[in-house]
């Protein structure tokens, strides 16, 4: 953008520039003009001069001519004065108008090559872009390789090769010990897949104290809502993330990987159980089975979400736990289980452990 407004700002002092020669030509022709009328005056003073000599002629003095004479040295004169300055006005126009020509195409001239330099730089910023984009792809397919000396020798390579450019020889410094490394996102595909686990043991103490009471409440009012799914393992919350999307199945999550409450400990799933099958159903008096989820969740200062009411959630920020933000109350069950999920992952995109 910068670019842009210094090109069209050198058009602009250009473009001044012509018109103020335009304004001198025509401050040119105003001296023609000018001449012109003294020409004029020039020929008034000589036919006067004319008369005095024909009234001196009539009456015995100075030069004598006739009448017919004076006539034709005036109409003389009138012509020779007329075509002097119809050659002074002719030349002053032609000249103004081929000065104002010229500046004109000047200025269209100027303003097609701001436009052409213009395009130029933005190909060429589209080109550098391009190249980058480029370059940062075989970067990250360089360590993406399974064994670290096949990821350093495959970024040599396409260094050496010229396709990654280092023209001020910062990655050929590197040291080998320090060359980055990252698993393929499909290597975390094969990994097996934890099963569903909803043991309350592991998630946050004042989590699992509140749930412990709504299902004994919930119980009691014989309502089939049990707790479907506690701690949600991460390579679980990555198989339920690909689903209809590079798996097959519909979606069922928007959350990836530590994008979920549940990955942390602090939000927990119910289901309805009847006759040994699971449901989510709402309809008939199941809708009431939900409602009365909901006013306990209130009850025991636990959160709903508006876009899944079949779960219930401590109120904390999911940034904050994403951070290494963590409240305080802790137990060593939560403590150990979610300081060793987070150790056994697998790519660098993770949490802070909790102390």
């Amino acid at each position: 953008m910068h670019e842009d407004e210094k090109a069209n700002a050198e058009v602009r002092q250009k473009e001044l520039a012509l018109l103020q020669r335009a304004a001198d030509e025509a401050e040119r022709q105003s001296r023609f003009e000018r001449r012109l009328k003294l020409v004029e005056l020039k020929e008034r003073r000589e036919d006067r001069k004319l008369r005095r000599l024909e009234i001196e002629n009539s009456a015995g003095k100075g030069i004598r001519f006739t009448s017919g004479q004076a006539t034709v040295a005036a109409a003389a004169l009138a012509v020779l004065s007329a075509i002097v300055g119809g050659l002074i006005q002719s030349s002053s126009t032609r000249d103004v108008e081929a000065n104002r020509s010229d500046a004109q195409l000047a200025i269209e001239t100027l303003r097609a090559n701001a436009t052409i330099d213009l395009e130029e730089q933005k190909q060429e910023a589209a080109e550098r872009l391009e190249k980058a984009e480029f370059e940062t792809t075989l970067i990250l397919k360089a360590i993406e390789a399974p064994a670290r000396e096949d990821q350093i020798k495959n970024l040599k390579f396409f260094l050496n090769a010229g396709f990654i450019s280092d023209t001020d020889g910062k990655i050929a410094a590197i040291e080998e010990n320090d060359f980055p490394s990252l698993p393929r996102q499909s290597d975390i595909g094969r990994l097996p897949v934890p099963d569903r686990n909803a043991d309350l043991s592991v998630i946050f103490p004042a989590l699992r104290m509140k749930v412990s009471a709504i299902l004994a409440t919930l119980e009691a009012e014989g309502i089939p809502l049990r707790v479907f799914e506690a701690y949600r393992h991460p390579l679980r919350q990555f198989s339920l993330y690909a689903r209809g999307r590079t798996a097959p199945g519909n979606r069922v999550t928007n959350a990836g990987p530590w994008e979920s409450l549940q990955n942390f400990g602090f939000e927990v799933d119910f289901a309805i159980y009847k006759n040994d099958t699971w449901s989510w159903s709402s309809t008939g008096e199941n809708e009431r089975y939900w409602n009365r989820l909901s006013e306990l969740a209130d009850e025991h200062g636990l959160v709903v979400p508006k876009f899944n009411r079949t779960s219930v959630q401590l109120n904390v920020a999911l940034t904050d736990l994403q951070n290494g933000v963590y409240p305080s109350g802790g137990d060593a069950a939560w403590t150990d289980n979610l300081v060793s999920m987070i150790n056994a992952w697998p790519l660098d995109d993770k949490p802070a452990a909790p102390n």
